[in-house]
């Protein structure tokens, strides 16, 4: 008997670990499947904080709004905020150089040398600040530019 509890909780918790679940939709075709209402809002999905602001949208097509209900029609992903930045991967020389296949247009800031480095399709290429005319005035623009053979 004892045998017999054991082979049919082992059973039964395996079937429910397999089981997708589906929110708005009574099929879910992954192990969790989200489909959002889009007759009102065009969002396909939204995150609210707890006074009700959107602070994170998928729109129908895959567009990404943080921090905005409505991500620009042009952009994959927008961020919006007048208080903080974007944050992109950082990592030394030794990491960077040990992505396998990094993806061409791949950004990243190297620890190392305090750089942003960018892979072209074929190398990193580093992305070189100078100010204005090299004076280092207080207005001088800041100039971004990238150096061949780096």
């Amino acid at each position: 008997m004892k045998k017999l509890l054991i082979v049919s909780f082992v059973a039964l918790s395996t079937g429910l670990m397999a089981q997708n679940v589906g929110i708005g939709t009574a099929t879910p075709g992954a192990k969790l499947e989200v489909i959002g209402n889009t007759t009102t809002t065009g969002n396909a999905l939204e995150v609210k904080d707890s006074a009700g602001v959107s602070r994170v949208v998928v729109k129908d097509g895959g567009r990404v709004g943080i921090n905005t209900a409505t991500p620009s029609a042009s952009a994959s992903l927008e961020i919006t905020s007048t208080s903080t930045g974007v944050l992109v991967p950082r990592m030394t020389t030794a990491q960077y150089t040990a992505i396998v296949s990094p993806a061409t247009g791949l950004l990243i800031y190297c620890t190392s040398d305090n750089k942003f480095y960018y892979y072209d399709g074929v190398q990193w290429v580093t992305m070189v600040s100078v100010v204005g005319n090299n004076n280092n005035n207080a207005g001088d623009p800041t100039l971004i530019y990238t150096v061949d053979g780096f």
